[in-house]
């Protein structure tokens, strides 16, 4: 097999680096997943413009150093990560994936037509195949109409009868970004628990707390479900007492990591509302 081609031997022409520009401003929102998503889908653009395909013995050394030069190209300019909000929080739709989430069915359909054909033998990269051959085969008026949609998705949250799929995708990485930023942000331990109605049309539930940020960073850190195995027979006291100990470490009995020594928790929070 021909050596990989270096990454400095391909140069990106001016209409690829426009392509890249048209999703630059939504890349910082994007999470790991959706960046490589899109920079495969990316690669496979390219290089089919410039006629490389499977079957030629260079393809992937191009494949390759293509994805070296773009991710290069992204780190150099993709704009900072805004501290106010973790990218995770963030809901910022692009039309084409609006368009992966309207068309699956279609997509899905012409995936397995590419991977059977052999086209295609990686299931990604038949994915991704996909997707371009049906985007590309709109009408500028149906890509301007997934451009308005993204615009409202960004606004007023996705079309009803798809919530539930997105918060399978998406709601535990959103409801973690949050109680992150509450720590990170304002130095606030909570938790939140949230409920909501699966693809089987069952109500589900789940929580995350501070406990499980520092758990996931470090798994030497108790969860607060560890330190208090009995939590479900008085969860806000339980709560109570754990934020204690986190927030007033001096008050932690050292022969109970429960922090039994409490400090009283003051009620009745106002909390004041700024205009940034």
């Amino acid at each position: 097999m021909p050596d990989p081609a270096p990454a400095d031997s391909i140069q990106l022409s001016h209409k690829e680096i426009d392509r890249l520009r048209e999703v630059l401003e939504t890349w910082a929102a994007k999470s790991r997943a959706e960046k490589r998503e899109m920079k495969a889908a990316l690669v496979d653009e390219f290089l089919g413009a410039r006629g490389v395909d499977d079957s030629n013995p260079y393809a992937p050394g191009f494949l390759m150093a293509s994805m070296q030069k773009i991710t290069h190209w992204f780190s150099n300019n993709a704009p900072t990560k805004d501290s106010r909000l973790p990218r995770a929080l963030r809901t910022v739709w692009t039309a084409r994936e609006v368009f992966n989430i309207r068309r699956q069915e279609a997509v899905a359909e012409r995936q397995k037509e590419i991977l059977e054909s052999g086209e295609k033998t990686a299931s990604i990269a038949a994915l991704n195949a996909a997707r371009a051959e049906l985007w590309a085969a709109l009408s500028d008026e149906e890509k301007m109409e997934f451009e308005r949609d993204a615009d409202e998705w960004s606004f007023d949250g996705p079309d009803p009868n798809l919530r539930t799929m997105i918060a399978e995708k998406r709601l535990a990485d959103w409801v973690a970004s949050f109680v992150t930023l509450l720590w990170n942000q304002a130095g606030a331990v909570s938790e939140l628990t949230f409920y909501y109605r699966d693809l089987m049309a069952k109500m589900k539930w789940g929580r995350y707390d501070t406990s499980m940020h520092w758990h996931r960073d470090d798994p030497k850190n108790p969860r607060f479900v560890d330190l208090y195995p009995d939590w479900k027979n008085d969860y806000l006291g339980q709560f109570a007492r754990y934020a204690n100990m986190t927030l007033f470490p001096e008050t932690r009995n050292p022969n109970n990591e429960k922090g039994l020594k409490q400090r009283r928790v003051e009620p009745d929070i106002v909390l004041e509302t700024y205009p940034d």
